[in-house]
C-alpha cells in the first residue's frame, strides 16, 4: 500500500529527506500564510493493489472507512485533493493509455481532462485556489498547467533534452517547485507560475527528487539519495 496526501509518487526506496530554506528570493512576507494542508475533511487519498490492480481508496485519518474510489480494471495513480476537498485529481490508464481525470471525493462524476494517445502523463496537483492543475506530461516529460476542467493546457518547461516531473505549487499560488534532469541526478528547481524565471536550488551529484513546499512557503522538503543514505531516517 502506498499512502498519497499530496500526490508526490512512491516507490523510491533508501532515501534521506532534506530541507532547505528557500526565503532568499521570496520577498517579504514569506510565513506570512499558513497555505493549505490537504483534503478539506481531514480524508486521505491512498494507492492500492488489495483488489488485484492499481486503485485509488480513501480513508479518515484514522485509518477508519476506507473505500475504493476507482473500481476499474485498469490502473489508477497519483491521486491529489483539490484545495476544497470536493474532487480528486488522478492519473488512469482506463481508455488504453494514461490520461488526467477528477473525480468528486466519493469516486463519483469521472472526468477525463486530457487525451492523451501515447504520452506519459504523472504528478496531477492542484493549485492552492483550485482552480488550475500542474502536471507532468509528455515524452519526454515537461511541466504543464491546465485549467482544473481541462482548457488552457501550457507546457510551462518546454526541455526537450531532459525530464521535468514532480511539480508542487508554494502556497500562496506564485511558484512552482520540480525536479529536472536526467534520471541519474535530478535537481530541485523553482520558477514562476507562468514558467518564468526558472532556478536550480541543489545542486549534487546525487539524485534529489520530490519537492514539497512547507506551508510557510519558506522551505522546501526533498528526497535525496546524498550522505551514502541506505535508509530512509
Amino acid at each position: 500500500m502506498r499512502v498519497r496526501v499530496s500526490g508526490r509518487h512512491g516507490g523510491w526506496p533508501e532515501v534521506v529527506c532534506l530541507l532547505i530554506a528557500v526565503c532568499a528570493g521570496l520577498g517579504a512576507g514569506c510565513g506570512d500564510s499558513a497555505g493549505p494542508s490537504g483534503a478539506a475533511d481531514g480524508m486521505i487519498a491512498f494507492v492500492s493493489s488489495r483488489d488485484g490492480n492499481l486503485d485509488i481508496f480513501s480513508m479518515d485519518a484514522y485509518g477508519r472507512f476506507q473505500t475504493n474510489l476507482t473500481h476499474d480494471p485498469e490502473w489508477a495513480d497519483y491521486p491529489d485533493w483539490s484545495p476544497d476537498g470536493d474532487r480528486i485529481a488522478f492519473v488512469s490508464g482506463r481508455d488504453g493509455v494514461p490520461n488526467i481525470y477528477t473525480m468528486h471525493a466519493d469516486g463519483t462524476h469521472i472526468r477525463k481532462l486530457t487525451t492523451g494517445t501515447g504520452n506519459l502523463y504523472a504528478n496531477p496537483v492542484w493549485s492552492p485556489d483550485g482552480t488550475k492543475i500542474a502536471y507532468a506530461g509528455g515524452v519526454p516529460l515537461d511541466i504543464f498547467v491546465m485549467s482544473d476542467i481541462g482548457t488552457g493546457v501550457t507546457n510551462l518547461t518546454n526541455t526537450p533534452l531532459r525530464q521535468e516531473l514532480d511539480p508542487s505549487w508554494s502556497p500562496d499560488g506564485l511558484r512552482i517547485a520540480y525536479e529536472a534532469g536526467p534520471s541519474s541526478n535530478r535537481e530541485i528547481y523553482v520558477m514562476d507560475a507562468d514558467g518564468s524565471n526558472p532556478t536550480q536550488i541543489t545542486d549534487d551529484p546525487a539524485d534529489d527528487r520530490a519537492p514539497s513546499w512547507s506551508p510557510d512557503y519558506c522551505s522546501i522538503l526533498f528526497s535525496s539519495r546524498r550522505d551514502g543514505a541506505t535508509g530512509a531516517p
